[in-house]
């Protein structure tokens, strides 16, 4: 099958020949459609948790399940499936192993940038067969953690978001308060907010956000940043008659085999900005890191 491989830290993906094995215990092999690309795919590039290299790369997609291997019950052949990094219900299977130019490669317990994947029973959850494509692929992590994030906003709340990107994007999308979105480079509203969702992980601009932050606001940091941050003018979080909130999260505390079937109805026209096959994948990489780029999705 054809998969892009991450050879080289800081390097473009190769577009190689992989041999799949048959799915072991807990695992499912699973004809990827459409994969989405996350940011979290250019940190790993960028060599954050590349431990392992070569390997492959992906963790939100649609597909069809192939085959299943001893012990998977939630899935069938032939199901229609939202493949997420979130762990759902069934196996915690063992990692995968593939071949790659003539030596075995292990990889993650999900994985979508490739024709077909071998991927753990907790990492899919089944959707009815008529599911939009990209709509599943969104579900897999841009648009489940957006609906996590935005849960407890309410359509009196002030909302900003920074960063215009794909999941940027999703929440500006998923949430129901009055909401401002600013990229990373714009510059920053007047007055104050109930909600700050940071999804760049960008220190200056995580750091020059705080104080707009409203008496009894949350600050949700979404995006990592790969530096600490520092909390300027303290005195802005005290003297405050409720209180402020800083928090960070993970996937928006999304809980797949519950939220998926209910978020089957959310419109995502708009979400999508681009298209590529696998071959061109590293273009659509190169054009992420623009910051010019909502979702993009790879038809496999």
């Amino acid at each position: 099958m054809k998969a892009a491989v991450l050879e080289k830290v800081n390097s473009p993906l190769v577009i190689g020949d992989v041999t799949i094995r048959d799915p072991l215990y807990g695992q499912v092999m699973v004809k990827i459609l459409v994969s989405g690309i996350c940011g979290a795919q250019l940190r790993e590039i960028g060599g954050y948790n590349s431990k392992y290299i070569p390997h492959l790369l992906g963790h939100e997609g649609c597909g069809i399940v192939q085959e299943i291997g001893e012990g998977v019950t939630k899935v069938r052949p032939g199901d229609k499936v939202v493949l997420h990094w979130r762990k759902g219900s069934g196996i915690e299977s063992d990692f995968p192993v593939y071949e790659y130019q003539g030596k075995k490669m292990s990889s993650g317990k999900i994985t979508t940038f490739s024709e077909y994947s071998i991927v753990s029973e907790n990492r899919m959850t089944v959707v009815p067969p008529e599911t939009d494509n990209d709509f599943c692929a969104l579900l897999g992590c841009g648009l489940s953690t957006a609906l996590g994030v935005t849960k407890d906003i309410q359509i009196q709340d002030r909302v900003l978001v920074i960063g215009t990107g794909g999941l940027g994007s999703c929440i500006a999308k998923t949430s129901k308060g009055n909401t401002k979105t600013v990229g990373v480079g714009d510059e920053l509203p007047s007055g104050f907010f109930d909600f700050i969702i940071d999804t760049s992980g960008n220190k200056e601009r995580i750091e020059t956000s705080l104080p707009l932050l409203d008496d009894g606001g949350t600050f949700i940091m979404v995006g990592q940043p790969n530096t600490d941050i520092t909390i300027k003018n303290i005195n802005h979080l005290f003297g405050q008659e409720k209180g402020k909130t800083i928090k960070a999260v993970q996937g928006g505390g999304f809980d797949p085999d519950t939220d998926i079937p209910n978020s089957l109805h959310i419109n995502i026209d708009g979400l999508v900005s681009h298209r590529c096959k696998l071959e061109n994948i590293n273009e659509m990489l190169d054009l992420m890191r623009t910051g010019k780029a909502k979702r993009i999705m790879i038809d496999l």
